[in-house]
């Protein structure tokens, strides 16, 4: 202990200052049993991992009372680890008596324990032998029950195919009395009830001719529902159209309800076509009007179709009657397209031919449609992808004429703006340079907006 003393550097508390014993700087004394009542409580540190036993005197000096003796301090300390030493080895004498006392108790049950393992591996071992001569003698039985099951599941299809073809003579025997109501619900019904039970005696020949006549059914069904289906769509009746799309379902006939909401819209944008007058406006300044009026109806039948449809029937109705719309306007579209474009050519002005007006003519139409095609996009972001494919070569198919026949065309243009360079002769050499200089940076102008002009109107295609 006065070795360790003697190397005290520092306390080993943190935040403490130095450590040494002397007379300036030694903390107030007291009892030593003040210091050491912390022992008995932190016996455990000395059993620590890393416990330092330099550190351990250090700190017991630290705390040592001002008034007391630093010797006496340390020698109550030492009397004091010495008899806590002697009870611990008190301790383990009790405790290693008691445990050799014990030793012959355990080793006894330990061997009961044993047996009694033994007796149950053998019980266990005996009931699987019964149960293995148990399974060879059932499964005999097992067999035999399978198959009077196959019989039972073999005879409720019969009876359950009996029952259907009760069903079905029943339905053919009253399905024009059910038609004489004139009820479109149970009209429908009745004709569901016939679809699945022919689907399960159709091969019966009692019934042969019934998937034709189930046809025959559906076909007058649909030509009674499709007058109050347009009827419902002209009227904006969401309850009333939900009704009869539901009716139609029930005998798979959803396509009639696409084809009349279609034919529904078209004559809304026929009546705009019939707006063009050539005498009052140029077909340029009309198209923009109808895309216009094309996004119009598109936006408020998007709106509609929420409110009275399910999203995935919105997906395929939007596009479906927008590109039947764009396919009805075509050939309207594409001549109108046509006869701007030739009456161009045919009356050049004094200066030019009519090629330059034209190729202006058809990348200003074609830059309309591409905006109205972003525009188109936007609305229907909630459409299948296909859906819009086959929209966007609606939106494009009048031009689709004009880009086979663009090579010619431009050809022609950039020919006639070739010819108007000035490559004539002159008398002097540096003249003749600086006119070719200049022609060439003319020539290099033209070509630049040529492939302008084909990017613009093909994409690139014919660049």
């Amino acid at each position: 202990i006065g070795r360790t003393v003697a190397r005290r550097g520092a306390s080993p508390w943190p935040g403490a200052g130095p450590a040494h014993v002397t007379s300036e700087s030694r903390p107030a004394r007291g009892a030593a049993a003040v210091a050491m009542s912390a022992l008995d409580s932190s016996l455990a540190a000395f059993a620590a991992e890393g416990f330092d036993p330099v550190e351990f005197v250090n700190s017991a000096c630290a705390a040592a009372p001002a008034e007391e003796p630093l010797e006496k301090y340390l020698n109550e300390l030492e009397m004091k680890l010495q008899l806590m030493a002697e009870d611990v080895v008190a301790s383990l004498d009790e405790l290693s008596v008691s445990t050799l006392q014990r030793a012959p108790r355990a080793t006894r049950e330990i061997v009961r324990v044993k047996e009694h393992a033994g007796a149950l591996r053998g019980g266990l071992e005996e009931i699987r032998g019964r149960l293995s001569e148990s399974e060879k003698a059932s499964a005999n039985s097992v067999k035999v029950l399978g198959e009077i099951d196959l019989v039972k599941q073999r005879m409720e299809a019969s009876r359950g195919t009996l029952q259907e073809a009760a069903g079905l003579a029943e339905l053919l025997a009253s399905v024009d009395q059910v038609f004489a109501t004139g009820n479109l619900s149970k009209i429908a019904e009745t004709l569901a009830s016939m679809r699945r039970c022919l689907a399960v005696v159709g091969n019966v020949p009692e019934f042969a001719g019934g998937k034709q006549k189930l046809v025959v059914l559906e076909d007058r069904l649909e030509s009674m529902v499709l007058p109050q289906l347009t009827d419902a769509l002209k009227a904006r009746n969401i309850d009333k159209t939900q009704t009869l799309r539901d009716i139609l379902g029930q005998v798979d006939r959803t396509s009639c309800l696409e084809t009349q909401y279609t034919r529904s819209q078209i004559p809304r944008m026929q009546a705009f076509l019939g707006t063009y007058d050539s005498k009052t406006q140029t077909f340029a300044e009309w198209l923009p009007n109808f895309y216009d009026e094309l996004l119009t109806i598109v936006e408020e039948e998007s709106k509609w179709c929420m409110e009275a449809f399910s999203e995935v029937e919105c997906k395929t109705l939007v596009p479906r009657m927008l590109f039947e719309t764009l396919c009805a306007a075509f050939s309207t579209i594409n001549s109108r397209v046509e006869s701007s474009c030739l009456a161009l050519l045919n009356m050049p002005d004094e200066s030019s031919s009519g090629e330059p007006r034209a190729l202006a003519l058809l990348i200003s139409l074609h830059s309309q449609a591409v905006s109205f095609s972003r525009n188109v996009a936007h609305l229907l972001s909630f459409a299948h992808d296909e859906e819009m494919v086959m929209v966007m070569g609606a939106i494009f198919q009048p031009f689709e004429g004009r880009k086979r026949t663009y090579g010619d065309l431009e050809a022609r243009c950039l020919g006639e703006q070739l010819d108007g360079v000035d490559l004539a002769e002159t008398m002097e050499f540096i003249d003749s340079v600086a006119k070719m200089e200049s022609s060439v940076l003319l020539v290099i102008s033209f070509m630049e907006e040529a492939v302008q002009r084909c990017m613009a109107f093909t994409g690139g295609s014919e660049a």
